[in-house]
């Protein structure tokens, strides 16, 4: 399994932060690869292995949602949250 990431632009590189996080499997990496990519991978993980991975970098490197896109997802999970209700 492998997930790679890749910012929009290049940054400083040690303000890229890697973490791995799983409960089986070996050959883990977690590593920056230059100043604009994450990238992590496992082998031999089970069929329901956990696999996650963190990457950080400073703010305003990638641009968060407006109020409006905000709002609307508030929206859109109340909807599904009523209908889990419903059914």
């Amino acid at each position: 399994m492998s997930a790679t990431v890749k910012l929009p632009k290049t940054i400083d590189i040690s303000k890229m932060k890697t973490r791995l996080l799983t409960d089986s499997g070996d050959s883990m990496v977690q590593e920056v690869q230059d100043a604009q990519t994450f990238y992590f991978s496992g082998k031999n993980m089970g069929a329901d292995s956990n696999f996650t991975i963190v990457a950080g970098w400073p703010i305003g490197i990638v641009q968060g949602p407006t109020a409006a896109e905000r709002q609307a997802k508030a929206e859109e999970d109340a909807r599904n949250a009523r209908l889990w209700a419903i059914v």
